[in-house]
C-alpha cells in the first residue's frame, strides 16, 4: 500500500517528455567489459486511463486555439466590415464627386457659350452704333489745317463730284489719336455723318473708283468697324482672296458673318474652317496669305501704313 502511495501520477509533460519505453530519461553508462548489465526497468504500460489523459490534454489545447482562432477571426471579420463600409462611403463620395464635375463641366459650356454670345452682341452694338461712322486714312497731320470738319465737308464734295450747294451735315469730325510719333503713320480722321444715305453713297463712290486726289493727297475712306471685327475680317483674308479670284461676289454682316453665293445657294459662315471645309481651301492662313495678294480694305490700309516710308510727308510733314 505504501508503496502504491509513494508511485507518482504521470501527467500530460511528463508524457510529452519522457519516452514511452521509459520511466526516467537518466541514461544507463555501457557496461563494461567483464561486468554484468543491470536489468533495465520496467517499461511504462500504454493504458486505457493513460490514453484517457492523453487526449483530454489535446482535446483542452485544441478548444484554446479554436477559440483563440475563433476570436482573431471574429476581429478580422469587424475590421472587414469596417473596411466595407469605408468602401462604400468613399464610392458614394467619387459618384457625387463625378456628377458635380459633370455638372460644373456643363456649366463652364454653358458659360462659354453665353461669353461668347456677350462678345457678339457687344460687338453687333458696337458696329451699329458706329453705321454713321467713316475712317479716313491717308491724310498727313496738319494737312486738315485748324477746321476738320471744313476739310472733310471739301474731300467728300470732291469726291461726289458736286458743286457747294450739297448740304454735308457732319456731327462731329477728328483726330483718333493726335498724339503719335514721328515715324508713326499719321493718325487716321473719324467722322460721324449725319445721314446715313450720304455716307453709303460716299463709301460705294470710293469703292467702286480708285481713290481721288484731294490737295496732293490720296485718301481712303473706310466704314468704321469694332476692333474685335476687324481682326475676323483679317482672318478670313484667305476665303475673301479665293472668291475675288473666282469672281464671287460677297458682302459683310453683323453679328458677324461672310453671306456670298455658292453652287446656287446663298451661305452665311461665321466661321474661317467652315468656310474653308465649304470652298474646298486649305485652312492654313500663313499658306494662302503668302501665295495670294488681298485687296480688301482692311489689307489695303496695313499695306499703306507699310509703306509709309515711301510717302513725302514723313520727311517733311510742314508743306503740307
Amino acid at each position: 500500500m505504501a508503496a502504491g502511495q509513494g508511485k507518482k501520477k504521470l501527467t500530460l509533460k511528463d508524457l510529452l517528455t519522457k519516452p514511452l519505453g521509459s520511466q526516467t530519461t537518466e541514461r544507463t553508462p555501457p557496461p563494461s567489459v567483464g561486468t554484468r548489465a543491470a536489468p533495465a526497468k520496467a517499461d511504462i504500460p500504454v493504458t486505457r486511463s493513460f490514453l484517457e489523459v492523453l487526449f483530454s490534454s489535446l482535446r483542452d489545447d485544441l478548444q484554446t486555439l479554436k477559440k483563440d482562432l475563433s476570436d482573431n477571426l471574429k476581429e478580422v471579420c469587424h475590421n472587414l466590415d469596417g473596411l466595407g463600409d469605408r468602401v462604400s462611403s468613399l464610392e458614394d463620395q467619387e459618384t457625387s464627386i463625378d456628377e458635380k464635375i459633370e455638372q460644373l463641366q456643363q456649366d463652364i459650356i454653358h458659360l462659354q457659350n453665353q461669353h461668347l454670345e456677350l462678345q457678339a452682341q457687344a460687338e453687333d452694338l458696337e458696329n451699329r452704333s458706329q453705321q454713321n461712322d467713316i475712317q479716313i486714312k491717308g491724310v498727313p497731320s496738319g494737312a486738315e489745317g485748324t477746321d476738320v470738319t471744313r476739310f472733310v465737308v471739301e474731300l467728300f464734295r470732291s469726291i461726289l463730284e458736286e458743286s457747294t450747294e450739297l448740304d454735308i451735315k457732319l456731327d462731329r469730325a477728328h483726330r483718333v489719336d493726335p498724339r503719335r510719333s514721328d515715324t508713326a503713320p499719321p493718325a487716321d480722321i473719324l467722322v460721324c455723318v449725319h445721314d446715313f444715305q450720304l455716307k453709303e453713297c460716299m463709301l460705294r463712290t470710293t469703292r467702286d473708283k480708285h481713290p481721288k486726289q484731294f490737295n496732293g493727297l490720296k485718301p481712303m475712306l473706310y466704314q468704321d468697324l469694332a476692333a474685335s471685327m476687324l481682326q475676323k475680317l483679317r482672318g478670313f483674308h484667305p476665303v475673301t482672296t479665293y472668291l475675288r479670284k473666282e469672281g464671287i461676289t460677297y458682302l459683310w454682316d453683323h453679328p458677324f458673318r461672310l453671306i456670298f453665293l455658292w453652287q446656287v445657294k446663298i451661305h452665311q459662315i461665321c466661321s474661317f474652317k467652315e468656310a474653308c471645309q465649304l470652298l474646298g481651301i486649305d485652312d492654313d492662313p500663313l499658306e494662302l496669305t503668302q501665295t495670294s495678294q488681298c485687296e480688301c480694305r482692311v489689307c489695303r490700309s496695313q499695306q499703306w501704313a507699310s509703306d509709309l516710308t515711301q510717302r513725302p510727308w514723313q520727311k517733311n510733314d510742314k508743306q503740307y
